[in-house]
């Protein structure tokens, strides 16, 4: 069997299963299971994918899908995003580092995983906060084009400012405390070194 005929009938197969396990899903038969198939489902999809990764770029970006997926079924929240969109991102990090070349998988790779911190945080903190996570790890995301050993993007360098610049209003925001205290702070020093 030549390559094309044995992916077509693994792609079968597997759509086979996924409609199998969607139709006894939907009747009911797996509800004593809870998550379980649909773990063994995504995890053996993702499974696939990563089998076939060498193929082609987007392969990673399968497998990281659905592992965070697999992930996320089984995990409480908040670790069910952080998981999804962790392993998402990785997968377009995974899609860089075999082909430097694609230095554009840096972004989508550095925002998800920015959402996934953001996704971690978010009911912990304020609102800011988790806004000043993102927009500081999309910050960083646009400094490291800078930095990239292989065809660096210098322009990277306008919107990482721009973005932490906004990172940081955020979360002085957030604490609306940290400028009074600022204020009060530096009054302090002023007066005790005035002689």
């Amino acid at each position: 069997m030549n390559a094309s005929l044995r992916n077509n009938f693994w792609i079968g197969v597997i759509l086979i299963v996924v409609g199998a396990v969607a139709l006894a899903g939907n009747l009911g038969w797996l509800s004593t299971l809870g998550n379980l198939p649909g773990f063994v489902l995504f995890a053996a999809i993702a499974a696939f994918a990563f089998t076939r990764r060498r193929d082609g770029f987007g392969w990673w970006i399968v497998s990281a899908v659905f592992s965070g997926l697999a992930l996320a079924t089984m995990v409480p929240n908040p670790w069910d995003g952080f998981a999804f969109f962790g392993l998402l991102g990785s997968g377009f990090l995974l899609t860089y580092r075999d082909n430097p070349a694609r230095w554009w998988a840096v972004i989508p790779g550095g925002v998800l995983l920015s959402l996934a911190l953001t996704a971690l945080v978010e009911g912990s903190t304020s609102a800011g906060t988790s806004g000043a996570v993102f927009l500081g790890g999309m910050a960083l995301t646009f400094f490291a084009l800078t930095r990239l050993p292989l065809r660096p993007q210098p322009w990277g360098i306008f919107p990482a400012a721009a973005l932490g610049l906004l990172a940081i209003l955020s979360l002085t925001a957030a604490m609306s405390w940290l400028i009074p205290a600022g204020l009060i702070l530096a009054g302090v020093v002023l007066l005790l070194t005035q002689r």
